[in-house]
């Protein structure tokens, strides 16, 4: 409760609580985006190929921690910090074109909207 009470005293870290927590929700939603389909699509097929009496379709691991993520076109890991768009953008800048200026500016938007949404909690909790 001392950290409730604290988050209540003080409203700067308590919004900046809520800014954090909502990058990080709309961090991983970016992640739940891109792998859930691709995760439902190798299980169709695996499926198909259970039905069909041929074993020839193997699934790669792949769930929402496996593999880390990569880059699209060169296949590079990408760190945990690059995984926050917000800060990339922060810290990088805005990129020139290409793939990573459209998944960057989607990625960003999303955990932006997260992060207001989260930052809506602060009108919402400390009203009377």
């Amino acid at each position: 409760m001392e950290f409730l009470d604290t988050l209540a005293t003080h409203p700067a870290l308590f919004i900046g609580s809520c800014v954090v927590l909502g990058l990080l929700i709309g961090s991983f939603l970016n992640v739940v985006i891109h792998r859930v389909p691709m995760m439902m699509d190798n299980a169709l097929r695996a499926e198909c190929a259970a039905l069909s009496g041929t074993d020839d379709f193997t699934a790669p691991k792949f769930n929402l921690i496996v593999p880390r993520s990569a880059c699209p076109k060169c296949k590079a890991p990408i760190s945990a910090l690059q995984n926050v768009p917000v800060v990339m953008l922060v810290v990088r800048g805005w990129p020139r074109a290409g793939w990573l200026s459209r998944s960057l500016c989607r990625a960003a938007l999303i955990a932006l909207v997260t992060m207001s949404r989260a930052r809506s909690l602060d009108a919402t909790w400390q009203s009377p």
